[in-house]
């Protein structure tokens, strides 16, 4: 049924349910949250859950994942628009999700890192969102290194790199409750790209001659 045809408290139920699903895995994972504790957290019947997720439990996961993913990409798109330069607009991203991570009192994180851990193995489906949606953040990352000057392959793996280390960092960050890994992970950020756009000036072209 589309969105212009759902009634609109079954269209209110189904954002409930997927907002509450988002919550509940990143705080307990796939396995320890059941259907049951999803219709409860989105205040809807169980009857909701089947109607708008009729495959089950994955299929409500694998748009869970999603729908706490794009918060995530709206974040970060808005933070890769600050800072004078590419360098300062990534580190900015570590700091939003540090942001976001203490306004959850620690018990947010990733949408995507604690099921993609424990079902990658389990479940194909879920393995591929989980894949392309780190895909898709890359890119976001990998964009803005573009803009700046940065060759395709150079900006792919300096965004690899930069998502690795933010989600590394923001485990730390909700284990330890403290902002500090996530700081310390922007500053190691800005550093790795400064580096690279020296480095990047500094290569002498293709069939120039070193002088002495």
């Amino acid at each position: 049924m589309s969105p212009e045809k759902t009634p609109p408290d079954q269209l209110g139920s189904r954002i409930r349910l997927l907002a509450a699903a988002d919550r509940l895995f990143r705080r307990h994972g796939y396995s320890a949250t059941t259907i049951s504790a999803i219709a409860k957290e989105g205040r809807a019947p169980m009857g909701s859950v089947y109607f708008h997720f009729p495959n089950g439990k994955e299929q409500l996961a694998a748009e869970a994942l999603r729908f706490g993913a794009d918060a995530v990409s709206r974040r970060m798109a808005a933070a890769l628009e600050t800072g004078p330069d590419a360098a300062a607009a990534l580190a900015s991203c570590a700091l939003a999700w540090a942001d976001a991570l203490e306004v959850s009192a620690w018990s947010g994180g990733c949408p995507v890192a604690p099921t993609a851990l424990e079902m990658s193995t389990i479940s194909e489906s879920l393995r591929r969102v989980s894949c392309e949606i780190f895909a898709e953040w890359q890119e976001l990352l990998s964009a803005r290194l573009l803009r700046e000057g940065f060759s395709k392959p150079l900006a792919a793996e300096l965004a690899e790199q930069t998502l690795a280390l933010m989600e590394g960092a923001e485990l730390l960050a909700r284990v330890r409750r403290t902002r500090e890994p996530l700081e310390n992970a922007a500053k190691q950020i800005r550093r790795t790209i400064e580096w690279a756009k020296k480095s990047r000036v500094a290569t002498p072209s293709r069939g120039s001659r070193a002088t002495s």
